[in-house]
């Protein structure tokens, strides 16, 4: 069967011009062993006309069967001096015996002989002329009278007027078809390649002659030799059961209501080699019958086996990231517990009226552990970040109040450093929008802290300007400038990347883990914006970016968390709290905490232990640690409160990842703060769940 792209043509309208060589061959033989003929004058020692005669028909018969090899066309040249014996032969026996009748049929064979067996237009001219000056000498020397050469003349010269027109058109055709073919075969050399080269291969289904074809790719996908034959239940033989399940109804869809498919498929090799391919069938219909059913099949054996590579690598990937962030987790962990100590610690002796000499040290120590602890959250934000599971919140907030909390924060240390630290605030930008306000002050923390640490001298301004307003949304550019040290201009991409500074110089004089800038840059990304930079070495840097924020609603200023009088219990008998917690150190510090707020507390050093005492006795409310041995905080959560045990649970964790905040909640505490706390954090969120509870 012929497929839609494998085109072959005839060498010339009238048939193969091997076949017609065959014809003109075995004619000529004929005829010379046929007619009577001498060559006593050309070649003397052949006075025997049968050995003469013997020895053409032998030629001529050589040249019938080399046209049967498949090099045939190697002897052209042998054929084209067959030819010429053959002429100058009857051209001798014509002038010998006077027998000028019989040169029609000669000439005839012979010009359509050479129609196909020279290949240019000029031999086929040398030829034709070849035979018309013998046939022009006959006509001068035979000793027939003036009318009969007049007669054989005009008949001649006609025929062969005619013949040469005709021939030659013939052979302009032929060659056209030649020419043709050879364009079609290169084009179908070019879609073979490009098919291999894709690996796609077509194939087509005969209904009505119960034929299968397939083009030479295909062969290669089955692993079969080119010359095997196939047949559509050989082919759907390769096909292993789960494949055969999908493949034979599509098939059967298609043949009766024409649904095309397009199905990826497991096969089975001749060779017994598993491979997989994308196999697309259509049809071809008339009126109501359906002739064929053909299509294309792909190789697609590669790219199963790099999606199951990537699958692999996207799997290990996902377990490194998890081993990442379960390393992050416990570090986190680990250093937050001692952490919640040192801090605690630093609280504690604030509360008990250090001496002058004292508080100098106190502010060292508690200003060298945030900072520490600052740097942790940098690593855990930024572990965050690149595993894109940080999630912007929308909520209304107080935007000049969050920027002016913020500039007080900052105030303490911009004065030890002598440095004017300014917030310059639009008149007309709105006062309550709705964003994220944890990220924003994340966002220009990050900015201030990197001004303070590289200002010496100077000032630090933190501005918002407002640059276009609808009913709906504000556009609020924020930016905060410094007169400090500079960024060389060779260095502002390298300090966007992650744990990079401008300078080695800079990391041993300032410090830092060079996160702070990575960070701002990806939260303010998040937000739809580009973090913008600005500096001159020596004079300044300034670092601004966009917001679109939508307006938002006034949020009530009486919530019980900013209220620590409002939240007091009415009732004059004080809390009684559990604390669930394992570590002797964080005991220690809560405990204090805990006995100078006045409340009563009880201690369980694990889950059980916890579970056990809540059921002994009533407690207002439990401040449960999240890993403690044999029980953790979240299942003994679980377990309490399918007993049904009400009080409020905070969960007091040094975890602090966005999975653990949304695990507690789900386990049934009612709130969560993380280690190491701050003391009046914590008193607001235990005196708000208290009276909560109370109520």
């Amino acid at each position: 069967m012929m497929g839609l792209f494998n085109i072959k043509l005839p060498s010339a309208n009238l048939g193969s011009r091997h076949v017609f060589l065959r014809a003109a061959f075995m004619v000529t033989a004929f005829m010379c062993a046929e007619e009577g003929f001498s060559l006593p004058y050309l070649v003397p020692g052949f006075q025997d006309r049968w050995i003469a005669r013997g020895l053409i028909v032998l030629l001529f018969l050589i040249c019938f069967g080399l046209t049967y090899r498949p090099n045939w066309q190697r002897y052209s040249k042998l054929f084209f001096y067959s030819y010429l014996a053959y002429g100058f032969w009857v051209s001798m026996m014509l002038w010998d015996n006077g027998w000028f009748d019989r040169m029609f049929a000669w000439y005839l064979v012979g010009m359509i002989g050479w129609a196909y067996v020279v290949q240019t237009k000029r031999e086929f001219q040398v030829v034709f002329g070849f035979y018309l000056i013998v046939g022009t000498l006959n006509l001068v020397f035979v000793d027939d009278g003036l009318k009969d050469r007049l007669h054989y003349g005009s008949v001649m010269y006609t025929v062969a007027a005619l013949s040469y027109l005709i021939l030659s058109n013939l052979k302009r055709n032929h060659h056209r078809l030649i020419k043709l073919n050879q364009k079609i075969q290169q084009s179908n050399d070019l879609f073979t390649q490009a098919q291999a080269m894709a690996n796609i291969s077509n194939w087509e289904l005969d209904l009505i002659n119960q034929t299968t074809w397939m083009s030479p790719p295909g062969y290669d996908f089955y692993e079969l030799p080119r010359d095997y034959p196939i047949d559509a239940e050989f082919l759907l033989s390769l096909y292993p059961p789960e494949s055969l399940a999908l493949l034979q109804p599509a098939i059967e869809l298609c043949r009766e209501e024409g649904t095309p498919f397009d199905l990826r498929l497991a096969i089975n090799t001749y060779k017994g080699n598993r491979r997989y391919v994308r196999l697309a069938g259509y049809r071809q219909k008339h009126e109501d019958s359906t002739l064929r059913l053909y299509g294309v099949i792909q190789d697609i054996t590669q790219d199963k086996e790099d999606e199951a590579a990537l699958r692999k690598a996207k799997e290990e990937a996902e377990a490194a990231m998890n081993a990442k962030t379960q390393f992050l987790s416990v570090m986190s962990h680990e250093i937050r517990t001692p952490m919640n100590a040192v801090i605690g610690s630093c609280h504690l002796l604030w509360e008990e009226n250090p001496r002058a000499d004292q508080k100098e040290n106190l502010q060292t120590l508690q200003h060298s552990a945030e900072n520490l602890l600052s740097l942790i959250n940098d690593i855990l934000d930024f572990s965050k970040i690149e595993a894109g599971k940080v999630e912007l919140e929308r909520t209304d907030f107080d935007l000049p109040s969050k920027l002016t909390q913020l500039i007080e924060m900052y105030q303490f240390q911009a004065r030890e450093k002598h440095l004017d630290l300014d917030l310059v605030l639009d008149e007309v930008i709105p006062t309550w929008v709705k964003g994220d306000p944890v990220r924003l002050t994340q966002i220009l923390t990050n900015l201030m802290g990197n001004a303070l640490k590289f200002t010496e001298k100077g000032q630090i301004q933190l501005q918002a300007d407002l640059l276009d307003h609808t009913p709906q949304q504000a556009t609020i550019k924020f930016s905060v400038s410094d007169t400090g040290i500079g960024i060389p201009a060779e260095k502002l991409d390298h300090i966007f990347q992650q744990f990079s500074q401008a300078s080695s110089e800079t990391t041993r004089k300032y410090g830092g883990t060079g996160l702070g800038l990575s960070i701002s840059k990806r939260l303010v990304e998040l937000m739809g914006s580009e973090l913008k930079v600005e500096t001159e070495v020596g004079v300044g840097t300034t670092f601004s970016f966009i917001l679109k924020m939508r307006l938002g609603q006034p949020v009530s200023s009486a919530d019980p968390i900013t209220a620590i009088d409002a939240l007091q219990p009415e009732s004059s008998k004080p809390l009684h709290i559990l604390l669930a917690e394992d570590n002797p150190v964080n005991i220690k510090i809560a405990s204090r905490f805990l006995k100078n707020w006045g409340f009563q507390f009880s201690v369980a050093k694990d889950g059980l232990q916890a579970c056990e005492l809540a059921r002994q006795q009533q407690f207002d409310l439990i401040l449960m640690d999240l890993r403690m041995p044999n029980m953790g905080g979240i299942e003994a959560t679980k377990i309490l409160r399918e007993s049904g045990f009400s009080a409020p649970i905070l969960a007091l964790s040094a975890e602090v990842s966005e999975e653990i905040r949304e695990e507690v909640i789900q386990a049934g505490m009612n709130d969560y703060t993380s280690k190491p706390f701050v003391p009046r954090e914590l008193k607001q969120k235990i005196l708000h769940w208290a009276r909560f509870q109370m109520s």
